[in-house]
């Protein structure tokens, strides 16, 4: 079969599988819903950011307090390591409050084990951009989809559209019973 040929029928059937009208519609009508969830999720993480900049504010006022009445040195290693360590955290809480108030943004990866303080973030959102990051993985362990050999989109997407339909068929044959999955390597 020309290559060709082998476009035209894999372009003609891609968008019926993947563009059908019913699924559009679900995924559509789960917009506004997930978007009242993200504001209202959004709104927490922000209010819970001041928060914890407050209290890091609190705790520099007390430790210069500390030092005004003479229960403390400034010149004290522990007080500049103390102070130096306050700082950061308000510097960084600072950051996170101008990301999630100006451009409206959730924590969809958990904070890093060194974090004191680690911020929540939505579990489910996290498995679904897992969901959405492997199968990329996968196809970019073929050496002519990750560097895109072919200049045209119609050869990329022809070469892409079996590749997604064997990698679909090989988690189906590891998911499946010893039975399926000999019936499977005989086909």
């Amino acid at each position: 079969m020309r290559q060709d040929e082998l476009d035209v029928i894999i372009l003609s059937v891609l968008p019926d599988c993947i563009l059908r009208r019913d699924r559009l519609v679900e995924l559509l009508r789960a917009v506004p819903e997930k978007s009242n969830a993200a504001d209202m999720q959004r709104q927490q993480d922000l209010d819970r950011v001041r928060r914890e900049k407050v209290a890091a504010e609190t705790r520099i006022r007390r430790l210069i307090e500390m030092v005004e009445d003479g229960h403390m040195s400034s010149k004290d290693p522990i007080f500049a390591e103390r102070l130096a360590q306050y700082r950061r955290n308000v510097a960084q809480l600072e950051a996170s409050e101008r990301s999630l108030a100006e451009r409206r943004i959730t924590a969809v990866v958990p904070s890093s084990a060194a974090r004191r303080t680690p911020y929540p973030f939505d579990r489910r959102a996290y498995r679904r951009r897992n969901q959405v990051e492997r199968p990329f993985c996968r196809l970019k362990n073929w050496r002519r989809i990750a560097t895109r050999y072919g200049r045209l989109a119609c050869n990329y997407l022809a070469f892409l559209g079996p590749r997604l339909i064997q990698s679909q068929k090989a988690r189906a044959v590891a998911r499946a019973t010893p039975e399926r999955k000999l019936a499977a390597s005989l086909s």
